[in-house]
């Protein structure tokens, strides 16, 4: 009988180069085999934004390391703050406009001959009205007279 040896082949591949890195354990472009780990870190000023290692794995999909500026982060947070505030403010205008047309549309409303109960109102009916057709002292006492009168058991005005 023969003895049949089989080699199992391994893949390779090229440690990538990193933009802003400062260092690799390997340098960047080298062939290596599957397995083999490479660490980086990033020159000053950035951070790494994902992993800090590149492990060769041919099968699979590769995760490279990123630099990235230390003020990017901050950036984006101002940008999302902006953003939102951009966004409640123009929601507060939409709404501020719709209440101002309720209200017009409701002082043109009650600027008609009579409110919803039916009784005059002499506020708003009288704001144009003339002041020798309509005098507010009359009325008060017209009003006082008639509870005065209904107090009594007296209806006569």
């Amino acid at each position: 009988r023969k003895a049949v040896v089989s080699t199992q082949s391994t893949g390779t591949c090229t440690v990538p180069d990193v933009e802003h890195s400062a260092s690799s354990t390997i340098p960047d472009g080298t062939t290596v085999e599957e397995g083999a780990v490479v660490y980086y870190t990033c020159n000053e000023g950035y951070v790494m934004a994902n992993v800090s290692v590149f492990t060769c794995a041919p099968d699979y999909p590769a995760v490279t390391p990123v630099c990235e500026g230390e003020n990017a982060e901050l950036l984006y947070y101002l940008i999302g703050i902006c953003g939102g505030v951009f966004v409640l403010a123009i929601i507060l205008i939409i709404i501020f406009c719709c209440a101002l047309k309720c209200r017009k549309d409701d002082d043109d409303d009650s600027s008609s001959s009579s409110s919803s109960s039916g009784t005059p109102s002499y506020i708003l009916e009288n704001k144009y009205a003339d002041a020798d057709k309509y005098s507010p002292r009359e009325n008060e006492r017209y009003a006082n007279a008639e509870a005065y009168n209904k107090q009594r058991g007296n209806d006569r005005v």
